[in-house]
Protein backbone atom coordinates (compact mmCIF):
# COMPACT_ATOMS: atom_id res chain seq x y z
CA UNK A 1 0.00 0.00 0.00
CA UNK A 2 2.62 2.32 0.63
CA UNK A 3 4.06 1.72 -3.14
CA UNK A 4 0.57 3.04 -4.37
CA UNK A 5 -0.30 6.13 -4.82
CA UNK A 6 -1.91 6.67 -1.84
CA UNK A 7 -1.38 10.57 -0.65
CA UNK A 8 -3.96 12.05 -3.04
CA UNK A 9 -6.61 9.38 -2.01
CA UNK A 10 -5.60 10.96 1.77
CA UNK A 11 -5.69 14.28 0.62
CA UNK A 12 -9.54 13.74 -0.13
CA UNK A 13 -10.01 11.54 2.94
CA UNK A 14 -9.17 14.58 5.17
CA UNK A 15 -10.71 17.29 2.96
CA UNK A 16 -14.37 15.61 3.19
CA UNK A 17 -13.44 15.11 6.97
CA UNK A 18 -13.01 18.72 7.86
CA UNK A 19 -16.22 19.88 5.03
CA UNK A 20 -18.08 17.39 7.67
CA UNK A 21 -16.49 18.60 10.86
CA UNK A 22 -15.48 15.22 11.80
CA UNK A 23 -13.16 14.91 14.71
CA UNK A 24 -10.87 12.41 14.90
CA UNK A 25 -13.12 9.47 15.99
CA UNK A 26 -15.43 11.10 12.48
CA UNK A 27 -12.00 10.34 10.75
CA UNK A 28 -11.41 6.77 11.59
CA UNK A 29 -14.96 5.91 10.83
CA UNK A 30 -14.28 7.60 7.17
CA UNK A 31 -11.21 5.67 6.83
CA UNK A 32 -13.02 2.02 7.74
CA UNK A 33 -15.97 3.65 5.42
CA UNK A 34 -13.64 3.72 2.46
CA UNK A 35 -11.68 0.55 3.50
CA UNK A 36 -14.97 -1.50 3.42
CA UNK A 37 -15.99 -0.18 -0.15
CA UNK A 38 -12.40 -1.08 -1.42
CA UNK A 39 -11.70 -3.89 0.56
CA UNK A 40 -15.14 -5.57 1.26
CA UNK A 41 -13.58 -7.99 4.00
CA UNK A 42 -13.52 -6.50 7.45
CA UNK A 43 -10.10 -7.48 8.20
CA UNK A 44 -8.79 -5.64 5.24
CA UNK A 45 -10.89 -2.93 6.16
CA UNK A 46 -9.17 -3.03 9.31
CA UNK A 47 -5.53 -3.25 7.70
CA UNK A 48 -6.84 -0.51 5.15
CA UNK A 49 -7.87 2.24 8.20
CA UNK A 50 -4.76 0.98 10.22
CA UNK A 51 -2.50 2.16 7.28
CA UNK A 52 -4.66 5.63 6.44
CA UNK A 53 -4.64 6.65 10.06
CA UNK A 54 -1.11 6.05 10.90
CA UNK A 55 -0.03 7.69 7.36
CA UNK A 56 -2.26 10.52 9.04
CA UNK A 57 -0.14 11.02 12.34
CA UNK A 58 -2.14 8.61 14.55
CA UNK A 59 -0.01 6.78 16.87
CA UNK A 60 -2.48 3.35 16.18
CA UNK A 61 -1.75 -0.20 16.36
CA UNK A 62 -2.91 -3.70 14.78
CA UNK A 63 -3.26 -6.66 16.64
CA UNK A 64 -4.81 -9.92 16.10
CA UNK A 65 -6.61 -11.93 17.91
CA UNK A 66 -7.82 -15.45 16.03
CA UNK A 67 -8.78 -15.22 12.77
CA UNK A 68 -9.26 -11.45 13.32
CA UNK A 69 -7.79 -8.15 12.76
CA UNK A 70 -7.82 -5.57 15.29
CA UNK A 71 -7.63 -1.73 14.77
CA UNK A 72 -5.99 -0.47 18.33
CA UNK A 73 -6.09 3.51 19.27
CA UNK A 74 -4.55 5.44 22.13
CA UNK A 75 -6.24 8.65 23.66
CA UNK A 76 -5.79 10.76 26.64
CA UNK A 77 -9.82 9.66 27.23
CA UNK A 78 -11.21 6.78 29.11
CA UNK A 79 -13.38 4.21 27.10
CA UNK A 80 -15.78 1.97 28.84
CA UNK A 81 -16.31 -1.47 28.24
CA UNK A 82 -13.68 -1.53 25.73
CA UNK A 83 -10.98 -3.76 26.20
CA UNK A 84 -7.48 -2.52 26.21
CA UNK A 85 -3.98 -3.31 26.21
CA UNK A 86 -1.02 -1.71 27.68
CA UNK A 87 1.73 -1.77 25.32
CA UNK A 88 5.51 -0.26 24.71
CA UNK A 89 8.52 1.95 26.98
CA UNK A 90 5.82 4.49 27.71
CA UNK A 91 3.05 1.98 28.74
CA UNK A 92 0.59 3.43 26.63
CA UNK A 93 -2.94 2.11 26.48
CA UNK A 94 -4.80 1.43 23.48
CA UNK A 95 -8.16 0.42 23.39
CA UNK A 96 -9.34 -1.78 20.79
CA UNK A 97 -11.56 0.47 18.25
CA UNK A 98 -15.04 -0.69 17.17
CA UNK A 99 -15.70 0.50 13.75
CA UNK A 100 -18.74 -1.90 13.02
CA UNK A 101 -21.46 -2.07 16.02
CA UNK A 102 -21.93 -5.91 14.64
CA UNK A 103 -17.68 -7.19 14.78
CA UNK A 104 -16.49 -8.72 17.67
CA UNK A 105 -12.81 -10.34 18.62
CA UNK A 106 -13.96 -14.21 19.29
CA UNK A 107 -10.16 -14.70 21.06
CA UNK A 108 -9.74 -12.65 23.87
CA UNK A 109 -6.15 -12.59 23.35
CA UNK A 110 -4.88 -10.02 20.74
CA UNK A 111 -1.52 -10.26 19.58
CA UNK A 112 0.32 -6.73 18.63
CA UNK A 113 4.10 -4.96 18.37
CA UNK A 114 5.82 -2.47 20.41
CA UNK A 115 7.61 0.16 18.21
CA UNK A 116 6.10 2.94 16.93
CA UNK A 117 5.38 4.42 13.73
CA UNK A 118 7.68 7.06 12.61
CA UNK A 119 6.07 10.20 13.00
CA UNK A 120 2.79 8.92 13.94
CA UNK A 121 2.63 9.86 17.38
CA UNK A 122 -0.68 11.13 17.92
CA UNK A 123 -3.75 10.29 20.06
CA UNK A 124 -7.57 9.59 19.14
CA UNK A 125 -9.21 12.68 20.54
CA UNK A 126 -12.63 12.04 21.65
CA UNK A 127 -14.27 15.59 22.56
CA UNK A 128 -17.07 17.43 20.18
CA UNK A 129 -15.79 20.56 18.57
CA UNK A 130 -18.85 20.47 16.49
CA UNK A 131 -21.52 18.09 15.82
CA UNK A 132 -21.19 16.11 12.63
CA UNK A 133 -22.85 17.08 9.12
CA UNK A 134 -23.02 14.50 6.25
CA UNK A 135 -26.28 15.04 4.54
CA UNK A 136 -27.99 17.84 5.95
CA UNK A 137 -31.04 16.39 7.07
CA UNK A 138 -32.90 16.79 10.26
CA UNK A 139 -36.20 15.95 12.01
CA UNK A 140 -38.98 18.37 14.09
CA UNK A 141 -40.51 17.64 16.73
CA UNK A 142 -42.51 19.64 19.26
CA UNK A 143 -41.86 19.18 23.41
CA UNK A 144 -44.10 20.76 26.37
CA UNK A 145 -43.66 21.30 29.90
CA UNK A 146 -45.83 23.38 32.36
CA UNK A 147 -44.16 26.08 34.02
CA UNK A 148 -46.33 28.70 36.56
CA UNK A 149 -49.21 27.50 35.54
CA UNK A 150 -48.95 28.08 31.99
CA UNK A 151 -48.02 25.40 29.48
CA UNK A 152 -45.69 25.79 26.55
CA UNK A 153 -44.84 24.01 23.78
CA UNK A 154 -41.50 24.50 22.41
CA UNK A 155 -40.54 23.48 18.66
CA UNK A 156 -37.12 21.51 17.74
CA UNK A 157 -35.31 21.09 14.89
CA UNK A 158 -33.04 17.70 15.54
CA UNK A 159 -30.28 16.55 13.58
CA UNK A 160 -30.36 13.08 12.53
CA UNK A 161 -26.58 12.74 10.94
CA UNK A 162 -25.65 14.23 14.92
CA UNK A 163 -28.15 11.35 15.98
CA UNK A 164 -27.02 8.53 13.49
CA UNK A 165 -22.67 9.47 14.27
CA UNK A 166 -23.38 9.13 17.93
CA UNK A 167 -25.65 5.89 18.09
CA UNK A 168 -22.75 4.04 18.68
CA UNK A 169 -20.13 6.79 19.82
CA UNK A 170 -17.78 4.90 22.25
CA UNK A 171 -19.00 5.37 25.80
CA UNK A 172 -15.93 7.97 27.46
CA UNK A 173 -15.53 10.25 30.35
CA UNK A 174 -18.48 12.94 30.69
CA UNK A 175 -16.66 15.89 30.22
CA UNK A 176 -16.63 15.22 26.98
CA UNK A 177 -20.65 14.88 26.84
CA UNK A 178 -21.02 18.19 29.16
CA UNK A 179 -18.68 20.11 26.70
CA UNK A 180 -20.14 19.01 23.31
CA UNK A 181 -22.05 21.56 21.36
CA UNK A 182 -25.66 20.77 19.84
CA UNK A 183 -26.19 21.01 15.92
CA UNK A 184 -26.99 24.30 14.80
CA UNK A 185 -30.96 23.62 14.14
CA UNK A 186 -31.28 22.17 17.75
CA UNK A 187 -29.40 25.02 19.41
CA UNK A 188 -31.09 27.63 17.18
CA UNK A 189 -34.55 26.28 17.77
CA UNK A 190 -34.11 25.62 21.70
CA UNK A 191 -33.12 29.36 21.74
CA UNK A 192 -35.90 30.65 19.79
CA UNK A 193 -38.76 29.00 21.76
CA UNK A 194 -36.96 29.38 25.46
CA UNK A 195 -35.40 33.01 25.20
CA UNK A 196 -38.36 34.92 25.67
CA UNK A 197 -39.29 32.40 28.61
CA UNK A 198 -36.25 33.39 30.66
CA UNK A 199 -35.60 36.74 29.34
CA UNK A 200 -36.04 39.26 32.13
CA UNK A 201 -36.37 37.18 34.22
CA UNK A 202 -34.09 37.15 37.73
CA UNK A 203 -31.13 34.79 37.48
CA UNK A 204 -33.20 31.93 40.03
CA UNK A 205 -36.60 32.03 37.69
CA UNK A 206 -34.92 31.41 34.58
CA UNK A 207 -32.78 28.63 35.84
CA UNK A 208 -36.05 27.11 37.34
CA UNK A 209 -38.15 27.26 33.78
CA UNK A 210 -35.26 26.11 32.46
CA UNK A 211 -35.16 23.13 35.45
CA UNK A 212 -38.74 22.53 34.60
CA UNK A 213 -38.52 22.23 30.97
CA UNK A 214 -35.76 19.25 31.25
CA UNK A 215 -37.10 17.39 34.38
CA UNK A 216 -41.10 16.90 32.58
CA UNK A 217 -40.75 17.22 28.60
CA UNK A 218 -39.28 14.06 28.58
CA UNK A 219 -39.97 10.58 29.44
CA UNK A 220 -37.63 8.49 32.00
CA UNK A 221 -36.10 5.06 30.93
CA UNK A 222 -32.87 3.78 31.95
CA UNK A 223 -29.96 3.25 29.31
CA UNK A 224 -30.37 -0.92 29.34
CA UNK A 225 -33.99 -0.09 29.32
CA UNK A 226 -34.04 1.84 26.02
CA UNK A 227 -30.69 0.62 24.09
CA UNK A 228 -29.60 -2.51 25.93
CA UNK A 229 -26.63 -1.10 26.98
CA UNK A 230 -25.31 1.90 28.70
CA UNK A 231 -25.42 4.79 26.24
CA UNK A 232 -24.70 8.73 27.77
CA UNK A 233 -26.83 10.61 25.49
CA UNK A 234 -25.33 13.92 23.34
CA UNK A 235 -27.72 17.02 23.53
CA UNK A 236 -29.32 16.17 19.93
CA UNK A 237 -30.06 12.28 20.93
CA UNK A 238 -31.62 13.29 24.30
CA UNK A 239 -33.80 15.60 22.04
CA UNK A 240 -34.85 13.11 19.45
CA UNK A 241 -35.21 9.85 21.71
CA UNK A 242 -38.73 9.70 23.26
CA UNK A 243 -36.88 8.68 26.87
CA UNK A 244 -33.38 9.91 28.88
CA UNK A 245 -31.84 8.92 32.19
CA UNK A 246 -30.25 11.20 34.91
CA UNK A 247 -27.03 12.00 32.75
CA UNK A 248 -28.48 12.74 29.46
CA UNK A 249 -31.00 15.48 31.43
CA UNK A 250 -27.84 16.62 33.26
CA UNK A 251 -25.96 17.36 29.91
CA UNK A 252 -28.97 18.80 28.14
CA UNK A 253 -29.42 21.62 31.62
CA UNK A 254 -26.37 22.53 31.83
CA UNK A 255 -26.03 23.20 28.10
CA UNK A 256 -29.36 25.13 28.47
CA UNK A 257 -27.95 26.79 31.22
CA UNK A 258 -24.45 27.83 30.09
CA UNK A 259 -26.16 29.00 26.60
CA UNK A 260 -29.58 31.23 27.78
CA UNK A 261 -28.26 32.58 31.26
CA UNK A 262 -24.39 32.49 31.18
CA UNK A 263 -24.19 31.07 34.37
CA UNK A 264 -21.52 28.25 35.29
CA UNK A 265 -22.45 25.04 35.90
CA UNK A 266 -20.89 21.86 37.26
CA UNK A 267 -21.64 18.26 37.01
CA UNK A 268 -22.33 16.36 40.43
CA UNK A 269 -21.34 12.60 39.98
CA UNK A 270 -22.69 10.64 42.48
CA UNK A 271 -22.88 6.81 42.89
CA UNK A 272 -25.25 5.69 40.20
CA UNK A 273 -26.69 9.28 39.40
CA UNK A 274 -25.62 12.60 37.81
CA UNK A 275 -27.17 15.95 38.70
CA UNK A 276 -25.78 19.53 38.28
CA UNK A 277 -25.32 22.99 40.53
CA UNK A 278 -25.10 25.96 39.14
CA UNK A 279 -22.91 29.10 40.54
CA UNK A 280 -25.63 32.35 40.55
CA UNK A 281 -23.99 35.70 41.55
CA UNK A 282 -27.50 36.15 43.58
CA UNK A 283 -27.42 34.54 47.35
CA UNK A 284 -29.87 31.31 46.52
CA UNK A 285 -30.73 28.92 49.31
CA UNK A 286 -30.55 25.70 49.12
CA UNK A 287 -28.52 22.59 48.92
CA UNK A 288 -25.16 23.27 47.69
CA UNK A 289 -21.48 22.15 46.85
CA UNK A 290 -18.00 24.36 46.85
CA UNK A 291 -15.62 23.97 44.05
CA UNK A 292 -12.65 26.25 43.46
CA UNK A 293 -13.72 28.39 46.47
CA UNK A 294 -17.06 29.26 44.92
CA UNK A 295 -20.61 28.12 45.87
CA UNK A 296 -22.93 25.89 43.28
CA UNK A 297 -26.47 25.26 44.39
CA UNK A 298 -27.78 21.66 43.20
CA UNK A 299 -30.34 21.85 40.05
CA UNK A 300 -31.24 18.11 39.44
CA UNK A 301 -32.70 17.84 36.00
CA UNK A 302 -33.88 14.14 37.01
CA UNK A 303 -35.69 14.93 40.16
CA UNK A 304 -39.07 15.92 38.88
CA UNK A 305 -40.78 19.09 40.02
CA UNK A 306 -38.02 19.74 42.67
CA UNK A 307 -36.55 23.52 42.73
CA UNK A 308 -33.24 25.22 42.18
CA UNK A 309 -31.69 23.99 45.79
CA UNK A 310 -33.08 20.56 45.99
CA UNK A 311 -31.24 17.42 46.32
CA UNK A 312 -33.16 14.08 46.71
CA UNK A 313 -33.00 12.72 50.02
CA UNK A 314 -30.70 9.86 49.78
CA UNK A 315 -28.13 11.94 48.28
CA UNK A 316 -27.75 14.61 51.05
CA UNK A 317 -24.96 13.02 52.99
CA UNK A 318 -23.10 12.07 49.76
CA UNK A 319 -20.30 14.21 48.72
CA UNK A 320 -20.60 14.15 45.04
CA UNK A 321 -17.51 14.28 42.91
CA UNK A 322 -17.66 17.61 40.94
CA UNK A 323 -17.01 17.63 36.88
CA UNK A 324 -16.20 20.86 35.85
CA UNK A 325 -17.38 22.10 32.31
CA UNK A 326 -15.13 23.92 29.65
Amino acid sequence: MSKTNYPDLLKQASYYAREMRLNDWGSLELFHALGREICHAENEAILFTWFLASKSGYDTKVGFGGDKVALLIPTDNKLYAVPFLTVGKKQRRYYVANLDPKWKMDDERIYTYEDDYPQAGGLVVFSITAPPVTEGKSVTKTLKFSYGGQEHVIPISISVDAVRFFEYYPQTNFEVYFDALPSAGASSTLQTALRPLVQGKTEKEAVSILLRFVQTAFGYKTDPEQFGREKPLFPDETLYYDYSDCEDRAILFARLVRTLTRLDVVGLDYPGHLATAVNFTDNIRGASVTHQGRKYVICDPTYVNADVGDCMPELKSIEPNVIKIE
